[in-house]
């Protein structure tokens, strides 16, 4: 025979979203500054996080504050990593984004994509350009403060390969990986400018130039870099 057992079996049951978790799950360090790992969650999935990484600690003295206060122009690096404790969801990374803004114009870059991890790879440092970024160069006034948010999204690795094909690998793979595409440029450069010299008489697979076209190369090179610190990426292959 059929028995009812009540209308609780008939409701649906409710599914709890994940919370965010109540320890630090990432760290983030600048060179000389204090250990940061006060990130906020921004939406109940546990998935997103931000920190504002030029305001100080909340928990210090106001005299502490003021010895750990950051200006971005003097960061040219920072090292992000996952805590010890963190385990990230099966098959999961870590997009790590900043977005710069101006007190004084309102202004502000957008998240832009620094860097990622992943379980395998809980660290990473980071290059941020931010002495050289436009946005910072270009709105120098006595009265203006520049502040940075850092945002973070724990993403798919599917999302994170798509992005760094996308976007090129030394923007996600970290520190070491675009210093090595740094020298690259810069040995490159410097083959095309002594190439320039190369009268053809010497033999297949060898280069004769003036003896003193190195030191006239490193004396141009700093010149440029003066003017443009980056100029040498934006090589157009013939060494100028």
């Amino acid at each position: 025979s059929y028995q009812n057992n009540g209308p609780s079996t008939l409701q649906p049951q409710m599914i709890q979203a994940p919370q965010p978790p109540t320890q630090p799950i990432f760290g983030i360090l600048i060179p000389g500054h204090t250990l940061r790992t006060d990130f906020v969650p921004t939406d109940p999935s546990g998935l997103k996080y931000t920190l504002n990484l030029t305001a100080p600690p909340p928990d210090l003295s106001y005299e502490q504050q003021q010895q750990h206060s950051v200006n971005p122009t003097s960061i040219p690096d920072i090292a992000f990593f996952l805590l010890p404790t963190t385990a990230l969801p099966p098959n999961h990374g870590v997009l790590l984004y900043y977005q710069a803004s101006s007190t004084y114009t309102n202004e502000s870059t957008g998240f832009e994509l620094l860097g990622a991890l992943t379980q395998a790879k809980p660290s990473g440092l980071f290059r941020t350009s931010w002495p050289t970024h436009e946005f910072f160069t270009t709105k120098v006034a006595p009265n203006n403060i520049f502040s940075i948010t850092l945002g973070v999204s724990i993403e798919p690795l599917e999302n994170i390969q798509n992005l760094s094909g996308s976007t090129g690998s030394a923007s996600i793979t970290g520190g070491i990986e675009e210093r090595v595409n740094f020298a690259q440029k810069i040995a490159l450069n410097l083959y095309n400018y002594m190439q320039s010299f190369d009268n053809g008489g010497a033999a297949q697979g060898q280069m004769t130039v003036p003896v003193k076209v190195f030191q006239r190369w490193l004396e141009r090179f700093e010149k440029k870099c003066r003017l443009d610190p980056n100029f040498f990426m934006k090589d157009n292959g013939d060494g100028s």
